[in-house]
């Protein structure tokens, strides 16, 4: 079963490795590689500490295996997370490479599943989390970056956000 709910302390770890794994395999500028700036365990803990009401801007998939598991019990795996990123939240330190969103403007800057769990809606679902908190936040629209050839390429299209 796959649960969504904001980021909690008790996904920090899980979250981060996914993260982590993600920006891996990712280029700056096709040439530099994103595995040479990876945040820690504790920077990304630490901020979220310091930033509590930022944790609803970071909306995780958790998989949970067994029939009786609950997310919040930490009975689960992030196997997904979208990042909005908008003016009334404090930025990470990444996000300095990244646009900057206007006061009207929500923007997703991450979207990320787990290899395991592609293919399965979950992408489409975080989208939906993230669309939801622009409305909560009364934003006029919700924006994306995304680089050619990218296999979610397809999945912003079919929604209709490219």
């Amino acid at each position: 079963m796959i649960y969504y709910q904001p980021l909690s302390e008790t996904y920090f770890e899980s979250c981060n490795e996914l993260l982590n794994t993600f920006y891996a395999s990712k280029d700056f500028c096709n040439c530099i590689s994103f595995s040479n700036c990876l945040g820690t365990q504790e920077e990304f803990a630490r901020f979220y500490r310091l930033h509590p009401e930022s944790l609803e801007t970071v909306i995780v998939a958790i998989e949970v295996l067994g029939e009786n598991g609950e997310s919040d019990l930490g009975g689960g795996v992030v196997i997904g997370c979208v990042k909005v990123s908008a003016t009334e939240y404090p930025r990470t330190s990444s996000d300095d490479f990244i646009h900057t969103p206007k006061p009207e403007e929500a923007y997703v800057s991450t979207l990320c599943v787990s290899s395991q769990a592609r293919g399965k809606g979950v992408g489409g679902r975080l989208l939906e989390h993230a669309e939801a908190l622009a409305r909560k936040l009364n934003k006029k629209k919700l924006t994306l970056e995304v680089l050619n050839a990218n296999p979610a390429e397809r999945l912003y299209a079919r929604r209709k956000n490219v």
